[in-house]
């Protein structure tokens, strides 16, 4: 699957290209729109035989149901001031009353159990989940729609590069001028730079002049030229081709004006992405009245997430009629918070599997099935105490190491996972030693976790360290 380029219908529908009866194809994606609108808003949208209703129908959308996340800031523990902050939806939320509001329920949980607790969420209005990291003295909260483990892992990753990058301003009550500048950009990338590819859809530009804040002058001339020539529902790979611009340079340039509020991005997901559905969503995805309209052959797409099967090689496999529907409509969905992407956590623990599955499959050509089974029990066995998530760790018919990826794992219990596989690893490893050598079995061990991660490069390419 290549660069979506959206049919002609579709532009009818979406970009105001053309006046006159929108095409099957377009009319049946503007009922999809405008009936996730109504869901998200409450309101019965639009005719969509009715082109004239097409910029209300689109602002809508974009701005309210298009952007999982709302605000996030970093609270200064001491002081319970919010020395950053950055609204993914402008006004949505107040910051300073978050930040006083989490403040106030952290000290009040304290207190209530003699502990603070490193990660926990509260429910703040009608529509807004709070989730919450606390580090050694800083503590970071991302108000969203819905909780999921790849925020919660963006999240954990903010927290500690505030905290290493601002130590020695630990004591102040504020921080004043550029000192924000490159931290800002740091979690920019951290939000955005695995989501945005030549298939994003680029949604609602701004024609008035933006505030492009924590810039420099060359940047701030490029993004606006860039955003006088870049159309509405214009995918990222077809603005940087009638741009004569190079993909990369586009990426970051789209990134850049969607962090500063003049774009807004439906996120349309790639052939490498790994998704999985997020905590408590499949009892919306696999409603029987299917309340987010998604068609047939998304439902089939949705039910195989498995937070393992790269998205190219799922659909190739269940035969999908419609790859650009499919896509438009996942990329909806991730919007929403409904499916995620496997978090920076699952990926190294995709690595970790793949080696203790490898090792093990190793120790069955050393001494058979069976004698290997009853080695992989002992080292359960004897790490459980030290190591309790080894337990979870299961052994396939084919040798296959693997852990059950359920939705409601957090970061924290995914790193646990991988530090079990790694222990299984390094112990069956030990017990080769004996057959082969140890010479030869810490080399076997070194080439197997050479290969696995060769295997998983193109995975960890964008991680943000």
């Amino acid at each position: 699957m290549s660069i979506i380029h959206l049919s002609v219908g579709l532009r009818a529908m979406l970009c105001s290209v053309n006046q006159g009866q929108p095409d099957r194809d377009g009319w049946q994606l503007c009922k999809f729109v405008a009936r996730t609108v109504a869901q998200g808003t409450g309101v019965r949208v639009m005719d969509c035989n009715d082109i004239s209703e097409l910029e209300r129908l689109r602002t809508l959308h974009a701005t309210t149901v298009l952007s999982n996340e709302q605000v996030l800031f970093i609270l200064n523990t001491s002081s319970g001031l919010a020395p950053y902050t950055h609204e993914f939806v402008p006004g949505k939320q107040d910051s300073q009353i978050l930040s006083g509001f989490i403040s106030a329920l952290s000290s009040f949980m304290g207190e209530m159990t003699g502990r603070t607790a490193s990660q926990w969420k509260t429910i703040f209005g009608h529509d807004a989940t709070m989730i919450v990291e606390n580090g050694v003295w800083a503590t970071g909260v991302l108000a969203v729609s819905r909780d999921t483990t790849e925020l919660r892992s963006k999240l954990r990753m903010v927290v500690r590069e505030f905290e290493e990058a601002f130590y020695h301003l630990r004591d102040a009550d504020e921080f004043h001028g550029s000192v924000l500048v490159e931290f800002d950009g740091y979690v920019r990338r951290v939000f955005t730079s695995d989501r945005i590819s030549e298939r994003t859809l680029i949604l609602n530009v701004s024609r008035d002049p933006v505030q492009f804040a924590k810039m420099t002058p060359s940047q701030k001339f490029k993004i606006t030229k860039f955003l006088k020539q870049v159309r509405d529902w214009q995918t990222v790979g077809e603005a940087a081709e009638e741009q004569g611009l190079a993909l990369d340079e586009t990426i970051e340039l789209v990134s850049a004006a969607y962090w500063s509020g003049a774009v807004y991005l439906l996120h349309i997901p790639s052939d490498s992405d790994i998704l999985m559905p997020s905590a408590e969503s499949l009892s919306i995805l696999l409603s029987p009245d299917n309340p987010t309209g998604i068609s047939e052959d998304t439902l089939r797409v949705v039910g195989s997430l498995d937070g393992r099967t790269p998205l190219g090689d799922l659909m190739d496999r269940l035969d999908i009629s419609d790859n650009e529907a499919v896509l438009f409509e996942l990329g909806y969905l991730l919007n929403r918070g409904l499916v995620e992407r496997l978090s920076l956590e699952g990926k190294f623990s995709l690595v970790a599997e793949c080696v203790a599955t490898q090792v093990f499959r190793q120790m069955i050509d050393l001494v058979g099935l069976e004698k290997a089974l009853i080695e992989y029990k002992s080292i359960v066995s004897e790490n459980v105490t030290r190591c309790p998530w080894i337990s979870f760790l299961r052994v396939l018919p084919d040798g296959e190491v693997r852990y059950e990826r359920f939705p409601t794992l957090s970061p924290t219990d995914i790193d646990r996972l991988t530090d079990a596989l790694e222990t299984l690893s390094k112990s069956f490893s030990e017990r080769a030693a004996e057959l082969v050598g140890r010479n030869s079995a810490s080399e076997m061990l070194r080439n197997t976790r050479k290969t696995c991660e060769t295997r998983f490069e193109s995975l960890l390419t964008n991680v943000v360290m």
